[in-house]
């Protein structure tokens, strides 16, 4: 069954009328979806840093040097680098707002596996919160 993403109704001369209505997204889906992108944020990034480890061992020293040899790897190591920071601060931030749980995870899985996992398993956190809130709300 396909679903959409929103549905606008329109005038017959084209103003809209009213807003833009989004479809929930089914549990099912959207963890399927989320562990896809996990396991991607997590394999993609390691299949570049676990063949240089094997090479060159976990020498920290040489590991920042050739990330900043050069001004393009600098800019994305210090992307990188900032990504986190900036959420380390979200997480508790946004995470006491929403009085959710399990925050020490998103963080731990950014320091182990990089933003790509951690910002993810964040939101999802945060999602399956906010659900839990509105089913409680309505049920």
């Amino acid at each position: 069954m396909a679903r959409e993403s929103f549905q606008r109704r329109l005038s017959p001369d084209g103003a809209r009328e009213g807003r833009a209505i989004h479809a929930p997204i089914e549990g099912e889906v959207a963890g399927d979806r989320g562990g896809r992108i996990l396991l991607l944020g997590t394999l993609l990034p390691y299949s570049q840093f676990l063949p240089w480890l094997e090479t060159n061992g976990l020498d920290l020293p040489l590991l920042f040097s050739e990330l900043f040899a050069t001004r393009i790897g600098g800019f994305f190591g210090l992307d990188i680098f900032v990504s986190a920071l900036v959420l380390f601060v979200f997480i508790p931030v946004e995470g006491r707002r929403m009085a959710s749980g399990n925050l020490w995870l998103p963080v731990v899985a950014t320091l182990a596996c990089g933003v790509t996992v951690g910002f993810p398993l964040f939101l999802y956190f945060m999602r399956q919160r906010k659900l839990d809130a509105e089913s409680r709300t309505n049920g």
